[in-house]
């Protein structure tokens, strides 16, 4: 057995997550993957867990953002197996805070780059730091 899934593999596992956000409600997300192993609630939102398979002492795994209208986000994640063989979602303590939290980081202007604290950036000219104007 192979510790890591193939290229090919991840790729497809990607695309379900990119299809498993196309669907238009929580009630088509089920009817095409099945109801998910784990929910877990945060207020207004809930993240649906659809675990993959286990490789390489990882788990592969989708997870879908949910509202009342259906789903807003999926993507693919793989995590590092926990003593006895568990991974998944950490239960938020106060999950209205950690959401309040995260959306104070969302809203907090962006840090420029320090090119000093990137090795091997330093000696970069200055000319060549700049990036590309949006056109």
């Amino acid at each position: 057995m192979r510790d890591r899934p193939h290229i090919l593999q991840v790729w497809y596992w990607k695309l379900r997550a990119v299809q498993m956000r196309r669907c238009q409600s929580a009630a088509e997300l089920i009817a095409l993957y099945g109801a998910p192993a784990e929910r877990v609630e945060m207020g207004p939102t809930s993240v649906w867990h659809y675990p993959l398979r286990v490789m390489g002492g990882c788990l592969h795994s989708v997870y879908v953002t949910m509202t009342g209208h259906g789903p807003v986000a999926a993507h693919y994640e793989v995590e590092a197996l926990q003593e006895g063989g568990k991974a998944g979602l950490p239960q938020a303590e106060d999950p209205e805070a950690e959401l309040g939290a995260m959306a104070e980081l969302v809203a907090a202007p962006a840090e420029p780059i320090r090119f000093e604290a990137v090795p091997g950036l330093a000696d970069v000219p200055e000319a060549e730091r700049a990036l590309p104007e949006a056109a």
